[in-house]
């Protein structure tokens, strides 16, 4: 199912802004997807401008571009934005462009004009990186590191090619969240990548994958401990 997006084009050598476009891998787009495009469209405009505003009203909006800070307001995000992408009906492969379209629904939520990695790698932008915080709770997200460093662990080509070490790394929450070590993430990630970058992690199993991270894991943190 297709994703409606407004794209600047140029036509005839003059520039046209916000036309409306249909998003999908997969071709043709029928007009039964794009009636079903325009209604998830409306609904993902009508769920943004209440996140927006509920935002606004916590008082969340002005950490935005406060470094240090910042994490909190994009974690609230991702909260409420996950269910509502969640609720549309869109095809797997189309999900990413959800991403882009969102852009077209924020006013002061968006954290600038939407880049060219928007369009073109939608999956790996600013808010896919919101959504994904979802799965953690506050106190592990915190505790972890900062927007920055987050960012640095969905930007990974290692994370973001298998997508079982995020849903590992959600297993460390009681874990992590029970002791006193503070912005921890960072040398974790740095760890994995050094130690798997020769490894294709998507053939190994759930268990031998699992204990591998382990190894790791306890490696760089060895005095936390189940």
């Amino acid at each position: 199912m297709p994703v409606k997006i407004k794209e600047t084009i140029t036509i005839m050598g003059e520039k046209c802004e916000n036309v409306e476009k249909y998003r999908s891998e997969r071709m043709p787009v029928t007009k039964q997807d794009m009636k079903i495009a325009d209604k998830n469209d409306k609904i993902l405009h009508d769920g943004i401008k209440k996140i927006e505003d509920e935002m606004k009203k916590l008082g969340y909006i002005k950490l935005r571009g406060k470094k240090g800070e910042v994490l909190k307001l994009w974690y609230e995000v991702g909260i409420r934005l996950k269910p509502l992408l969640d609720s549309l009906e869109v095809d797997s492969d189309d999900r990413k462009f959800l991403y882009r379209a969102i852009y077209d629904h924020t006013a002061d939520l968006s954290p600038g004009s939407h880049t060219k990695r928007a369009a073109d790698t939608p999956e790996t932008s600013h808010f896919s990186y919101c959504y994904k915080l979802a799965p953690f709770s506050w106190d592990f997200v915190n505790q972890a590191g900062d927007w920055t460093t987050w960012s640095e662990l969905f930007d990974s080509e290692l994370f973001n090619n298998d997508k079982r070490l995020i849903e590992w790394l959600a297993t460390k929450q009681d874990k992590i969240s029970r002791s006193s070590q503070q912005k921890w993430l960072r040398p974790l990630t740095i760890k994995i990548r050094n130690d798997l970058k020769d490894f294709v992690t998507t053939e190994f199993s759930e268990n031998e994958l699992y204990e591998r991270l382990d190894r790791i894991y306890e490696n760089v943190h060895p005095r936390v401990k189940n």
